[in-house]
Order: C-alpha cells, then sequence, then structure tokens
C-alpha cells in the first residue's frame, strides 16, 4: 500500500507540473488546427468523457470548458493514442459489447490534431455551455431502491477503499432482474461497483480488488454507464434474495488531506413477467503458484450442450497483465470472445456481448492469462500466487 500511495502522490505532482507547464506554452504555440474546442472538441468530450470528467467527477479534471481542457491537451492527446483514456480494454476486433463507446478514427485524428495545432479556442455558442444534468436514474425510477444501511467513511489519511455492503432485498416473491444502476451519494470518489449474489457471505473480503466471493454476477457499474441483460433475459432472484454490492472508492487530488464519506443508493429494474430465457452463470477459477518473470494460466471447460453466451467479466490478481478468451467449435474453429491487451485491476468490468453469442454442443471455452511478476513485487509485494477468475453468463 506504501508504494501505491507514493505513485499516487507522485502523479500528482507530475500532473500539476504538466498544468503549469502546459499553461505557460499556450500563448507561445503557432494555431495551425482547423478544428476548434467548441466547434469540433467539446462535443466529443461531453458525450465519449462526460461521465468521469466533469466537475466533482471520479476524474481528477473536467474537460467540459475550454479552460479546464486545453492544459491538458498534450496528455489527453497521449492518453488516446495510448488507448488508455477509458475503462475498456478490449480489443475491438474480437467481441462486441453494449458498452464502451468508442471514438472513431477520424474523431481520433481531429483531436490528436487540435492538440498539438495549437489548442484554438473557437467560438462559444448557448448549447455548448450548458452544464452537463446529472440524471439520477438513466433508465427511470428503479423498481426497487436499496440505500447503504451505513455511510462508508474514507479518513484524511487514505485514499482509495473496498467495500463489500450486504443489501437484504426483502422480495416478497421471486422476481426477474433486467438492470442494475447506482446513485453515488459522493460521485468524486465512487469508482465503480459490483453487484453480486454469494452464497455464503461468511467469505465476504472487504478489502480485496481481486477476490470476488460470487456465485453470480448481477452487473457492474462505472460513471456514466449500466448494466441491462438482453432482450426477453433476466436474472433470477428468489424470495428474501440478499445483494452484495461491492464498491471501490478511490479519492482525486481534489480531496487529498480530506474526510469523506458516501452513502450510495442501488437501483433494480424486474422484468413485469417471468423472461423467455433466464440467465445462468458458469464460474471457472485457477490459482497458481508464481514461478517466472512472465506466467501464464489456462483454463477451458467444454460444454455439454448447445448454450447462448451472454456476457463474460474476467477478474485477474494483481499481476494479471493481458487476457485472451475463445471459444473452439467441434470442428476446431476458433472464436475470439474478449482479448484484454492491458488488464487493469482497477476496472473490474462484465463485458455484455450486443448480440448473444450461440455455441454448440462439445465446444471448449479457453482462457488465457498473462502474468508479470514485476507487477506483482510493485502493487503487492506480499503475493505469492496468480489468480484468475471468470464468470461466463449463458442462457439454454
Amino acid at each position: 500500500m506504501r508504494t501505491r500511495c507514493i505513485q499516487h502522490i507522485s502523479l500528482f505532482i507530475a500532473a500539476i507540473a504538466l498544468f503549469i507547464a502546459a499553461d505557460g506554452l499556450q500563448a507561445h504555440k503557432p494555431v495551425t488546427s482547423k478544428f476548434t474546442y467548441y466547434e469540433n472538441i467539446q462535443p466529443l468530450f461531453r458525450f465519449y468523457c462526460g461521465g468521469c470528467h466533469v466537475s466533482k467527477g471520479i476524474a481528477p479534471m473536467s474537460l467540459l470548458t475550454y479552460k479546464e481542457a486545453y492544459p491538458w491537451a498534450e496528455s489527453i492527446k497521449e492518453q488516446l493514442l495510448a488507448d488508455s483514456m477509458h475503462p475498456w480494454n478490449d480489443d475491438e476486433s474480437f467481441g462486441i459489447f453494449t458498452q464502451g463507446q468508442r471514438m472513431t478514427a477520424r474523431q481520433l485524428d481531429m483531436i490528436v490534431d487540435w492538440a498539438t495545432g495549437g489548442t484554438p479556442e473557437g467560438v462559444q455558442n448557448p448549447i455548448s455551455s450548458y452544464p452537463i444534468q446529472a440524471v439520477e436514474w438513466s433508465l427511470g425510477v428503479p423498481d426497487l431502491l436499496l440505500s447503504l444501511p451505513t455511510p462508508t467513511l474514507i479518513d484524511a489519511n487514505s485514499w482509495e477503499k473496498t467495500r463489500d455492503i450486504i443489501l437484504p432485498t426483502g422480495l416478497q416473491e421471486e422476481r426477474w432482474l433486467t438492470a442494475i444502476d447506482l446513485k453515488p451519494g459522493y460521485p468524486g470518489m465512487v469508482h465503480n461497483a459490483i453487484v453480486y449474489l454469494a452464497k455464503n457471505t461468511s467469505d465476504l473480503v472487504s478489502e480485496s480488488n481481486t477476490d470476488i466471493p460470487a456465485d453470480q454476477i448481477l452487473g457492474t457499474w462505472v460513471p456514466g454507464q449500466i448494466g441491462t441483460m438482453a432482450e426477453d433475459t433476466a436474472y433470477h432472484l428468489p424470495e428474501n434474495a440478499q445483494l452484495t454490492l461491492r464498491i471501490y472508492y478511490r479519492k482525486t487530488w481534489r480531496d487529498e488531506g480530506m474526510e469523506q464519506s458516501d452513502q450510495s443508493i442501488l437501483g433494480l429494474y424486474f422484468a413485469s413477467q417471468p423472461p423467455q430465457q433466464t440467465i445462468h452463470t458458469l464460474v471457472l477459477q485457477q490459482i497458481q503458484e508464481i514461478q517466472e518473470e512472465t506466467d501464464i494460466i489456462r483454463v477451458a471447460q467444454t460444454f455439454a450442450r448447445d448454450i447462448v453466451l451472454n456476457a463474460i467479466m474476467p477478474v485477474m490478481s494483481s499481476s494479471g497483465q493481458s487476457v485472451r478468451i475463445e471459444v473452439e467449435t467441434p470442428d476446431r474453429k476458433k472464436i475470439g470472445m474478449l482479448r484484454i491487451v492491458q488488464y487493469d485491476q482497477g476496472w473490474p468490468i462484465r463485458y455484455d456481448f450486443k448480440e448473444p453469442v450461440y455455441v454448440p454442443r462439445g465446444s471448449r471455452i479457453i482462457i488465457t492469462g498473462t502474468y508479470r511478476t514485476e507487477e506483482q513485487e510493485t502493487t503487492n509485494p506480499h503475493e505469492t500466487s496468480h489468480r484468475m477468475k471468470v464468470w461466463v453468463d449463458y442462457t439454454l
């Protein structure tokens, strides 16, 4: 933890230095770009980045006014070119998912051209000056609201925390869950959330980002994105079901040295009648002792009947670098499901297929994870093994 805190402080100092340097260079940079902030760039920032990079949001800075955005132009360019400006690290040549809007190549070129071409401001119009209005519930008022029973406190000397909260639903009958959403109590530090079902709640590990004792993941949440299921599918919730909400909190530099609290509200959406298909979950996991500088973990499972894949969620330990998930059909044809080139433990995301994938009986799902000991030594030096766990959602 000490190493991570030092890294966090160093990043903060570097960011401030970059801000000051960029501000000083602005007046001396010739304008060569035909794209301006208000005509061309701000609409992209509002649509693609407004979930996080907004005033008092989870990102360390807002990008929604020229004054806020232009000092970060060089950093934005570098992040976009490295494809690390968003939590969606999946390879687009594999699966196609409902979450994670991505900019087109032309849109990326526009921002890079603007950032390197003098960052011209342009003329502000009335629409561009409207603040992004926070929508309490993107899908309308949920059918059931579950509030954290007690606030989560992060003291002045801490900057991150993971908390598992057991939430009794009080359902008087079985229901069918179609979507989840989260309303943060303090948006500036609610980084992401996972909603899951666990048979044994005594196994909960409230300070770990890696071990999720879930039998079924019901949804993941990041700012600006909500989890919805494919049409005519839903998760079955029994009478008096107990859910577990895992929230990962992380302060930005705005809250350094300050105590903050959060009391988020989870929203659940139910189908009006039983769906055509109930979503089931297969959990695959493996633990392997650290052996080499680079280790590989492989897990495979053969399907005994025809299934339809709806979603995949891989979680790796701190040394996890990349993961590749494929389906091999009985005729040995391999179909790419999900490939994450740069796995980020800070963004545990369930990837929902835009179009569910039919998998014939006798096919195998093959999961390959790459781990680097160097990463583990930096983030968690006491870890002695690599861990991988994958939740595969499917219907029959």
